[in-house]
């Protein structure tokens, strides 16, 4: 759709307002929330609707400095393989950044996490078409003592598969807090 210029004292119509309305931004799809949990997973929330999502994370866990995991679903069963990242890690305060990466890989690493809070978010690509599955994001989290981490993340899924879901989980202990979904509008 062309993008349309308004002009000093031309009248802006209903149609003009639902068609902009309708056709840029992101859509809040839904969100799932889990307490004292192992794992949160979304089913349904990447549809042939979008091609692209954002979702965000805010919550906390039960250990400290454990690894925060993304997986994708199909049909309410995680991929448990085919991951491939490269993680940069930022630990302000607490030492030099590091790099880390593997080709073979269970999960995505969307950072670390600590039992006083974390979030991330992060932009998910093709989930739901068959072309590979591309994450990429921020994380952060406040320790004890008011120490913050900062984590950039990416990875991919080396397959053509079509995924309708998401899981995320620590590497240890539980989860308490809330993803949400929301798709980006082809305009």
């Amino acid at each position: 759709m062309a993008v349309k210029t308004f002009t000093s004292g031309e009248v802006l119509t209903a149609s003009d307002t639902n068609t902009y309305l309708n056709n840029g931004g992101l859509v809040y799809i839904t969100a799932g929330t889990a307490s004292a949990a192992a794992t949160l997973s979304v089913n349904s929330c990447f549809t042939a609707t979008y091609e692209n999502y954002f979702v965000t994370w805010n919550g906390l866990t039960s250990a400290n400095d454990v690894v925060m995991n993304i997986r994708f679903r199909a049909s309410g069963t995680d991929a448990s393989t085919g991951y491939r990242y490269v993680q940069l890690q930022s630990y302000v305060g607490l030492g030099s950044p590091s790099i880390s990466g593997s080709n073979t890989a269970t999960v995505i690493q969307a950072g670390g996490s600590s039992n006083q809070q974390t979030s991330f978010e992060a932009w998910l690509y093709n989930p739901q078409l068959a072309k590979y599955t591309l994450a990429r994001g921020t994380s952060t989290n406040i320790q004890s003592g008011g120490t913050i981490d900062t984590y950039t993340f990416s990875g991919f899924l080396y397959n053509t598969t079509a995924y309708d879901g998401i899981t995320v989980y620590p590497a240890s202990g539980t989860l308490t807090g809330t993803l949400r979904v929301y798709g980006l509008r082809i305009a």
